[in-house]
């Protein structure tokens, strides 16, 4: 639509089918609709337009053109589900035969190994049966290929007992026939799934080669036709027709038999000749050979040339079939022009003279001449190209032609290669020059003049007047460069079809005719080619001793077969196995590598005999090219292989040269051993990596394991310490008892330090048997070397457990670095090749200019390689520098080799990266799962005592009983424990058979090991459920990573820049000053990137000390390399923190899903038993009937619960089909399993609308939580330079002093900034001891930075507090809304219910109008539903409108559908209101909270002051007591302060024992800390009361409003029918 207007007219049509190159002739050829395919046909045109035009205007739009879309559609899909249809037959058959075949080896295997018949296999017989020399072949054979693992594994030696262990199922020592079946069957699953898998690939690049097969066949089929289509009428003549294809058909025979001359001077096709026939000269045809050839008189034989197979492979690559395509699109619809003088280069390839450089090697070994303007040029026999003047008549050219007589030397090389004079040509009316001898019967030439008609022959010659035609055709044929296109387009191919194709037997073809006949032929050519691919795909059996390539011993490569034996020979104290290279060399293998190297050089082996088509023992150029055009295998070996030589030669440009390197005797094969040579050198390449990555593993590993050493070292000391009140340096069994009460470290740490002993000093029944155990000298204590000692053992358990973790992660990491290696190399090689224009295969600096300028794909990995060289190549002055460290051999370019050890260097960093996320990840994980485990073994240890009523430390069935019924914790911690025999004992009927399996010692009780055992088990699957969820999540995080990374990287390169102001590439001190005073974005990139000496820059007093430390060679600058250093070290610091983010953000979800399923769970099953009534354990109709009608709660959790089906149990009319659904065993009844699944369902929906509104809940406190950041910390840098009066960057005691005492702002600050030793500024007593804390370098000042870190402390604890705050907002949302919900769709069943007065589940006009005249409650529930239709049915007068509206149907009913589509409607606008309404409390909630925390803490300290009479900082007994007898403002705090051991302070008979309670140091007194611990939990007690009081009030205000709302609505409704009249 050249015009844009929305219309096709013909002229448009004309022009776009006619234009070369054209994606639109591309599409209509292969569309599906013949209309639109007609568009493409001069002679069709407008009857094609006519049939899409179904509005006759003349122009096709756009609406009939998407019409006659549709029906190409249509035909492309109904032609996809057949074959889906056909290949799902196949694929059936396929898999049945292949399961008998594979069912009946493995029987007969089993047969063959039990020699004694005895329906069993020992040990003695499978290992005769596989021993490699003497056994059986087929047993080996098909037990290297069965596909189960541990059947595989009889076959080595090394592992064959411990395979037996793992079949031998029943545990008797023997195979019997059953264990072994289950095995097949585990392998025949497996072989299955390869199967399908093979298949689904095949079928895929079947249809991709059928449809590319068909796209090249129709369009070299529809230029047949134009080209005997002389006049564009869209018709030809029979007889043409018939002429032309015999012609044709000699002209194929002659080109591949061989031609011969007869008696009477004909030259006919040599296979056209019968034995004895007459030739020139007097001699006779002679007999043909057996291999088809045929001896002539003159010594010469003629052999015809091979036959395509139908179906058969092409023997091109893919890019010469690319290329053929492109040709075939070129001329499509086009008559062809004059011919172009063409030559061949070097590599193959036909381009035009004119376009090639003198120089340019030709095939042949002949070089390009230099040649005049427009001066034809020609090529000789021995392949060199020379002008056509310079040769003289008679000499021998290329391809048997010889050089023609010519006038002034001017020639024209046809399409056909052929050279003509210009003389004997002549030229057509459309300007095409073609020979005098080929131009057709009533042709008009240029003079126009007619060409007169010849008479018809009888005798098919090569090279008469009659075959003009037939030329075109051959050149359009060959021209496809394809030979399956070749032969079906030969007309013995296509003749039967055309012999029928004139259906109207009127002597003629129209292109109608023409296109039927070509789609029978092309039918029938797809349905040849499906087939021999499934002949091909029927190899021999894998199973099969005799059959398959490569599996007798004898064809294996020897390299290979040695490497097998000396791995199945090796052990531990041998030095390591060793194979000989290609080149004669030993070579040791690491034994860690035996599997790799041994698959590697079997898949090579693979490769080559894929290659190796001729099997031959070496593989030709076409051979490679076919083969990768083709096998998928050979590309991915060679793209992995790791040999550069062997990867570039899937690149088309660097083929040649990378086939020349590896034939090393320039034969023109690489023959195996060349082959081998290759290989050898990839496989150390391979290895070398491996090698690397072990060492930095192994180094790695080392550097974990002492790092965790010190750490947990270091942690147990602070924990010993903490215990140790006193500083006695020795434990007793009161400080622990007391540390476990107020020190949560200590707590975690007893949980998850690894060692029994001290996990068991947690548990107050356990406390004293372990400090026995622990006290070796039995003094009472646990002494500091005592405590060490038993540390030493849980850290060498700890080790011991880390290192089992590591091993196992260290496989999937190693296939995380595989993958980021491949593909890195593979973007790096792509990077390369886009560099290099001219495909010299070096890169020079021109090359690299315009793509740094012009490439946005090309800088993108150069800025985020990971090299700095490749960076600088970015900067207009560095790149000569970069350009020179790259040019190690300094020949001025950047060869292959010079690229990728600059690639490797890169590689390096981006492992490094990927290591550090990796530790990151394994740290994170570790203590995520430390501390999952120290809450789940304190929950655990709990419930026990929960359950355990008579402390006898065992569980006996009547305490489970009870507990499992009437105990809400212990129900909540067993519902989502992961134990299923825990899980059990929830269920009445099952608690007995749950007891028996956790009562291992058959007691009938659970005693305290039963119970850790069944806890340890449900421990491991909630720790795999852990994981499981950290690896879902794991390829999110990483494109997320990867995109802070460039994202980062590219800021950080632009603030360098803007404080290069010189370019020097390096940064002094005056431009870090001008930068940061002047640059926003370098400031808040500085303060924000992570490493704390580019923090310092900010700060002037640290700034010198910042560069001293940035500046790593003491040069004076920061130059670019150091840059980039200390940036990288600060992204490792980022991503650590956003993953710690990240961490906490999915710990904090995982809490609110597990809590909101015990909930559900709970509550399900109390509904379950509420239903149930006669206590069956199954709910009949009738009870859930009675249920939904009588109980309240039962309803409330059917409307919630999420379940489509059990929501439908409140409605009649879905009640039974809701019944059925839910009773999935068809009992007629539901019982519990089949209640929760549906619980459960709905609970998985419930879960993920909780996930996605955290997810939207969570992106917008980031915005929200930004903002208050960046307001944040500017407001603490202003309060900062407020008390910095002398600007000295520091902040003295004096300074401090005054700001607090006189400056309102300064105190406003510090009171609500979140950071306790910041607010103990204000309170003069406190002040001394705040500054020390604060102060990191003892100078008695604190400095910005220092000032900066408490202000980070301060924001941490305030971003937590609003992330609390919006959690528990979160959480009060959702209950409200359930609760509202429910109870709105309850009034709505009840009003719906008290309308439909017959019973008959839908409402007519007279039920509503009598509802709304004497029914209250449907009169109060339509005036507040929301709705506007249903509100209507009040209103006598818009009642029929809304009935209308309501009744979707048209029935003049609505029904419970149509109602419940309204009621939905409404609940949408009354939830919004809801919101919209809580969101206003909730701010002003907010502000309320804040004021009133701020004023708490301020009382909580002056009332502390108060008591801390002799400003000590502490309280002791004297104070408290004086304070809480005399001091009403001290008394009336604590009375309403919400802690109770604060109001215990004011009961004489409990002041002991609250002051022990309060004071966790044990010291005698309350120093401010251990106040502050109390008032804190008195503010959250006090937050949370105000909280339940907010939302009693917010409760009673909405009825308040609903029931006030109604009687407006009421009277208003009243007082209009009053006032019309």
């Amino acid at each position: 639509d050249k015009d844009n207007s929305g219309t096709l007219v013909k002229q448009e049509i004309v022009e776009a089918v006619s234009e070369q190159s054209n994606p639109v002739v591309l599409f209509l050829i292969n569309c599906g609709n013949e209309n639109l395919q007609y568009l493409l046909v001069p002679a069709r045109l407008d009857a094609a337009m006519a049939a899409i035009d179904t509005d006759s205007d003349g122009e096709i739009t756009a609406i009939e053109w998407e019409e006659a879309i549709e029906v190409a559609l249509r035909a492309k899909l109904a032609a996809r589900a057949e074959r889906r249809a056909k290949s799902s037959a196949a694929a059936r058959k396929e898999i049945a035969e292949f399961t008998a075949e594979f069912l009946s080896a493995a029987r007969e295997v089993f047969e063959l190994m039990d020699e004694d018949d005895s329906g069993t296999l020992v040990v003695d017989e499978i290992v005769k049966a596989v021993d490699p020399k003497k056994g059986n072949k087929k047993v080996i054979k098909f037990l290297e290929t069965c596909g189960e693992p541990n059947l595989q594994f009889l076959v080595r030696p090394k592992t064959i007992r411990r395979a037996l262990r793992v079949l031998d199922v029943s545990g008797d020592g023997e195979i019997d026939i059953d264990e072994w079946e289950e095995a097949i069957y585990r392998g025949l699953a497996k072989r299955l799934e390869d199967l399908a898998e093979d298949r689904d690939r095949r079928e895929r690049a079947a249809a991709k080669a059928d449809e590319e097969f068909a796209l090249g066949f129709l369009m070299a089929a529809r230029q047949v036709f134009d080209t005997m289509d002389k006049d564009g009428e869209g018709i030809i003549d029979k007889s043409v027709c018939d002429n032309a294809m015999a012609s044709t058909k000699a002209k194929f025979d002659a080109k591949e038999s061989g031609t011969v001359k007869l008696a009477d001077g004909r030259v006919v096709p040599a296979s056209s000749v019968p034995p004895g026939t007459k030739l020139q000269g007097g001699a006779t045809m002679p007999e043909a050979a057996k291999d088809g050839t045929v001896k002539m008189p003159d010594g010469k034989t003629v052999k015809p040339a091979p036959k395509v197979k139908v179906g058969g492979k092409p023997r091109m690559s893919k890019w010469a079939a690319l290329k053929a395509k492109s040709k075939m699109l070129i001329g499509f619809g086009v008559k062809s022009k004059a011919a172009v003088p063409m030559v061949t280069l070097a590599d193959g390839s036909k381009v035009p003279a004119s376009e090639v450089k003198p120089g340019t090697p030709l095939q042949g070994g002949a070089a390009m001449p230099e040649v005049k303007q427009g001066e034809a040029v020609v090529t000789l026999a021995d392949g060199s190209v020379v002008p056509a003047s310079s040769v003289k008549p008679g000499t021998p050219l290329q391809g048997g032609a010889t050089m023609p007589a010519v006038q002034g030397g001017a020639v024209i090389t046809l399409e056909d290669g052929s050279v003509v004079s210009a003389s004997e040509t002549v030229t057509l009316a459309d300007g095409t020059v073609v020979p005098a001898n080929a131009v057709m019967a009533g042709q008009q030439l240029a003079d126009g003049s007619v060409v007169p008609q010849a008479p018809p022959q009888q005798v098919a010659c090569v090279g008469g007047e009659e075959d003009s035609v037939a030329d075109e055709i051959v050149n359009i044929v060959e021209g496809c460069d394809n030979p399956d296109l070749k032969t079906v387009l030969e007309p013995d191919c296509i003749g039967q079809a055309l012999a029928q194709a004139d259906l109207e037997c009127e002597g003629e073809i129209g292109a109608a005719e023409w296109d039927g006949a070509v789609e029978g032929a092309l039918e029938k050519k797809l349905a040849q080619r499906a087939a021999e691919r499934d002949r091909e795909g029927k190899g021999p059996n894998p199973w099969d001793a005799k059959g398959g390539k490569g599996f007798d011993d004898d064809e294996m490569d020897p390299a290979l077969a040695a490497l097998m034996a000396a791995r199945d020979a090796w052990k531990d104290d041998t030095p390591w196995p060793t194979r000989v290279n290609a080149s004669g060399e030993v070579v040791s293998i690491n034994p860690l590598d035996i599997e790799f190297v041994a698959k590697f050089l079997d898949n090579a082996s693979k490769a080559f005999r894929l290659i190796d088509l001729d099997d031959n023992g070496g593989m030709t150029a076409e051979e490679l090219q076919e083969s990768i055009a083709e096998e998928p295998e050979v590309v991915k070996f060679l793209w992995t292989c790791g040999n550069m030589d062997m990867q570039l030669m899937l690149d088309e440009k660097r083929f040649p040269a990378s086939f020349a390197k590896l034939d090393r005797d320039k034969d023109g094969e690489i023959s195996k051993h060349e082959w081998m040579l290759a290989i050898d050198l990839a496989l150390e390449i391979r290895l070398k990596r491996f090698a690397d990555q072990r060492a930095r593993s192994q180094a790695a590993g080392e550097a974990e394991d002492a790092a965790f050493r010190e750490e947990f070292k270091k942690l147990a000391r602070k924990v010993f310490f903490l215990i140790d009140t006193d500083g006695s340096n020795s434990l007793t069994e009161e400080e622990i008892v007391r540390s476990l009460r107020y020190e949560e470290e200590v707590k975690t740490f007893l949980a998850t330090c690894g060692n029994p002993l001290l996990g068991h000093l947690l548990d107050p029944k356990e406390i004293k048997k372990s400090l026995h155990e622990i006290d070796k000298n039995s003094d009472g204590e646990i002494s500091l070397e005592e405590w060490d000692a038993i540390v030493e053992k849980a850290l060498d358990e700890k080790l011991k457990k880390l290192r089992a973790e590591r091993a196992k992660r260290e496989a999937a990491e190693r296939a995380e670095e595989e993958a980021l290696t491949q593909k890195f190399l593979a973007m790096a090689r792509k990077i390369f090749e886009m560099i290099d224009k001219d495909y010299s295969g070096t890169i020079t600096k021109e090359e690299m200019v315009d793509a740094v300028e012009n490439d946005n794909e090309i800088v993108d990995f150069l800025q985020n390689s990971g090299n700095l060289i490749f960076k600088q190549l970015l900067h207009p002055k560095r790149l000569e520098k970069a350009l020179a460290d790259l040019d190690t051999d300094s020949d001025g370019e950047i060869s292959t080799q010079e690229w990728e050890e600059a690639v490797e260097a890169a590689l390096r960093v981006q492992l490094g990266r990927l290591s550090a996320d990796q530790k990151r990840r394994a740290a994170l994980s570790r203590a995520e799962d430390e501390k999952f485990i120290a809450e789940f073994m304190a929950a655990a240890r709990q419930v026990f005592e929960l359950i355990d009523t008579d402390n006898s430390n065992s569980l006996a069935t009547q305490e489970l009983v009870d507990a499992t019924t009437q105990n809400q914790e212990v129900i909540r911690f067993m519902v989502n424990c992961g134990n299923k025999f825990l899980q059990d004992m929830l269920v009445p009927r099952r608690l007995r058979a749950a007891l028996t399996e956790i009562d291992a010692d058959g007691s009938g009780e659970i005693d305290k090991p039963e119970w850790e055992i069944a806890i340890q088990a449900a421990l491991e699957k909630k720790l795999a459920e852990l994981e499981a969820e950290r690896a879902a999540q794991r390829e999110a995080d990483r494109l997320a990573d990867e995109a802070f990374t460039k994202e980062f990287l590219a800021a950080a390169m632009e603030v360098f820049r803007l404080l290069d102001t010189d370019e020097s590439m390096s940064l002094d001190h005056d431009e870090f000053v001008g930068g940061v005073a002047h640059n926003p974005m370098v400031k808040n990139f500085l303060k924000d990137c992570g490493n704390e000496f580019l923090q310092e820059l900010l700060i002037p007093s640290r700034l010198d000390k910042a560069m001293k430390a940035l500046d790593t060679d003491g040069s004076g600058v920061i130059e670019i390399e150091e840059w980039e250093e200390a940036i990288e070290k600060a992204l490792q610091v980022r991503l650590a923190q956003i993953a710690e983010e990240r961490a906490r953000k999915r710990a904090e979800a995982r809490k609110a899903r597990d809590k909101l399923a015990a909930e559900v769970l709970v509550l399900a099953r109390q509904v379950f038993a509420m239903l149930d009534v006669d206590d069956g354990g199954t709910l009949s109709r009738d009870e859930i009937v009675r249920g939904v009608e009588e109980d309240e709660e039962v309803v409330k959790f059917l409307i919630n619960c999420g379940n489509e089906y059990l929501a439908a149990l409140l409605k009649p009319k879905k009640l039974e089909k809701a019944l059925i659904e839910i009773d999935t065993d068809g009992s007629g009844e539901v019982d519990l399993e089949e209640w929760e699944a549906a619980v459960l369902a709905g609970l998985e929906k419930r879960l993920q609308a909780m996930a996605e509104d955290r997810e939207r809940r969570e992106r917008a406190a980031a915005a929200a939580d930004g903002q208050f950041t960046a307001e944040f910390l500017k407001l603490a840098e202003e309060i900062f330079d407020m008390i910095d009066e002398d600007k000295s960057d520091t902040l003295t005691h004096d300074e401090l002093t005054n700001a607090v005492k006189h400056n309102r702002k300064v105190q406003d600050f510090l009171k609500g900034c979140g950071n306790k030793n910041l607010q103990y500024l204000l309170v003069p007593s406190r002040l001394q001891n705040a500054l020390k804390v604060m102060d990191a370098n003892d100078d008695g000042e604190i400095d910005r930075s220092e000032w900066q870190a408490a202000i980070e402390a301060a924001l941490k604890a305030k971003l937590a507090a609003r992330q609390a705050e919006r959690d528990a907002r979160a959480e009060a949302a959702r209950k409200e809304l359930e609760e509202f919900t429910a109870e709105f769709l309850n009034a709505a069943r009840k009003a719906f219910k008290l309308m439909d007065k017959d019973k008959s589940g839908t409402l007519v006009k007279q039920e509503v109008v009598d509802s709304v005249q004497n029914d209250k409650e449907v009169v109060t529930f339509l005036q507040t539903c929301g709705e506007r239709n249903l509100q209507f049915l009040l209103q006598p007068k818009r009642i029929d409108k809304a009935m209308k509206e309501l009744d979707t149907s048209k029935d003049g009913e609505i029904d419970e559908d149509e109602w419940e589509v309204a009621i939905q409607r409404g609940l949408k606008k009354r939830v919004e209101q809801l919101q919209e309404a809580r969101a206003r409390r909730e701010q002003a909630a907010a502000a309320e909270d804040a004021a009133f925390s701020e004023a708490f803490l301020n009382m909580a300290r002056q009332i502390f002051d108060m008591m801390d009479v002799d400003s000590s900082g502490s309280l002791d007994r004297g104070e408290i007591m004086k304070a809480v007898k005399s001091n009403k403002e001290v008394i009336a705090f604590l009375v309403n302060c919400g802690n109770k051991y604060l109001q215990d302070l004011l009961v004489p008979a409990r002041l002991e024992a609250t002051l022990d309670e309060l004071d966790a140091d044990l010291d005698g007194e309350i120093s401010a800390p251990e106040w502050e611990r109390a008032i804190a939990e008195a503010l959250k007690e006090k937050l949370r009361q105000r909280a339940i009081d907010r939302e009693e009030r917010a409760r009673a205000w909405r009825k308040e409003m609903e029931a006030f709302t109604a009687e407006f609505m009421a009277a208003a409704q009243r007082v209009f029918e009053m006032i019309d009249k």
